[in-house]
């Protein structure tokens, strides 16, 4: 499960009050395989956008799924599984997103027990709000150390890393040009 879904996704959702003709009006969702807090707070904020959220025992079918990011096992008929992530972006730029649009808004699968970033020091940028979030967490759970700072040499007195990996958007930057100068992979 991924920490902090609840509060990154308030973050994003300044509503209030429930919206008649929100973001997600004459949208159906079913909400699975969260803890009980989250699976609460996903529920409201879809409410207060204007989406239904249905039992998964209600035979109707939902129009979505909203699942972690790691994936959980949809038994009922739904139009299209999604996850946090892409309910999380949709929220913060008050748009509805193209699921098939970016890779971390349907469910990705991991090996259990893998962790092929093992030895990695990653600084991201060039993400921000839930995109961010689910990329650090996805990292993280690949067994990478994931740092603010994009540095050359280890700093132990500031709990830095040498950096291993640059993940960002787009080729460009002071930090993406200093990992062309270090031979880093960015």
């Amino acid at each position: 499960m991924q920490s902090g879904t609840c509060a990154a996704l308030q973050s994003f959702n300044s509503l209030d009050t429930v919206v008649e003709g929100g973001l997600l009006s004459m949208r159906s969702f079913l909400i699975l395989g969260f803890i009980e807090e989250d699976e609460s707070c996903i529920a409201d904020i879809i409410k207060k956008n204007g989406g239904k959220v249905l039992s998964p025992q209600k035979r109707t079918i939902a129009d979505y799924a909203v699942v972690p990011l790691l994936g959980f096992d949809v038994g009922p008929t739904v139009g299209e599984v999604v996850t946090n992530t892409w309910l999380g972006m949709c929220i913060e730029h008050e748009q509805f997103l193209d699921p098939q649009s970016n890779p971390l808004f349907t469910p990705l699968t991991v090996v259990e027990g893998s962790t092929p970033l093992e030895n990695c020091v990653l600084s991201v940028s060039q993400f921000a709000g839930a995109e961010r979030d689910s990329l650090v967490y996805l990292a993280s759970l690949l067994g990478a150390r994931v740092q603010e700072f994009f540095v050359r040499k280890a700093n132990p007195k500031k709990d830095m890393f040498a950096s291993t990996h640059l993940v960002l958007k787009e080729p460009e930057g002071s930090k993406y040009e200093a990992a062309k100068k270090w031979n880093l992979p960015a």
